[in-house]
């Protein structure tokens, strides 16, 4: 029974399969794989974030699972091992970017947003700041403001801030979507941030 407070995977570095004899070459960069959520009864689905430095789009990638593990607040038990081989394919393009010239006002500060891209992970979104103001090259103004993700079926949800950078002038902020899910971009509809439509289709 998969009743357990969290699942992890014995996972190695992960291969790209570069014929149909199973000959590969490694996976460069680095990641890992994490429990993403309890689809059904005794199911666990996980997901594997893999920072490649490369392109992957339309490749197979090869991934050996050598075993299960449960973990709790104590201890960690192994409930299977083995052998176990998965294969990937990467779609050849499940990426839609747009370049544009956006005005964003946040508290004050000017911000031009001249980049968004919908991913099945969640949003990328890249900006420069308007020099000048009490607050200089500072950039807090834009990471606080939420990104807001509308869907065909009219629903709507916050996408939740994983990770954000600046250097100089620029900035960058990459939401994922809700509950950690993957998303088609043909569902999204719409992207905001703040009170600033980005995206619509």
């Amino acid at each position: 029974m998969l009743d357990g407070e969290h699942y992890t995977l014995d996972m190695g570095v992960p291969w790209i399969m570069t014929d149909a004899n199973g000959n590969g070459e490694s996976c460069s960069g680095g990641g890992g794989i994490h429990e993403l959520a309890r689809p059904g009864e005794n199911q666990a689905a996980f997901l594997l974030e893999w920072d490649f430095h490369g392109n992957l789009r339309g490749k197979r990638l090869v991934l050996e699972i050598a075993g299960i593990k449960e973990q709790n607040a104590k201890e960690s038990r192994l409930l299977a091992e083995g052998n176990w081989t998965l294969l990937l394919d990467v779609p050849k393009s499940r990426t839609q970017s747009r370049l544009q010239w956006t005005r964003v006002r946040a508290e004050g500060d000017i911000y031009y947003v001249y980049r968004v891209e919908i991913t099945p992970l969640g949003i990328h979104i890249n900006a420069l700041k308007r020099t000048g103001g009490e607050t200089g090259a500072q950039k807090e103004t834009f990471f606080e403001l939420p990104v807001t993700v509308g869907y065909q079926d009219g629903s709507t949800g916050e996408a939740s801030g994983e990770a954000a950078g600046s250097g100089g002038l620029f900035c960058e902020k990459i939401a994922h979507y809700e509950d950690g899910r993957l998303v088609d971009p043909e569902e999204i509809k719409e992207v905001w941030l703040g009170e600033t439509l980005l995206w619509r289709r």
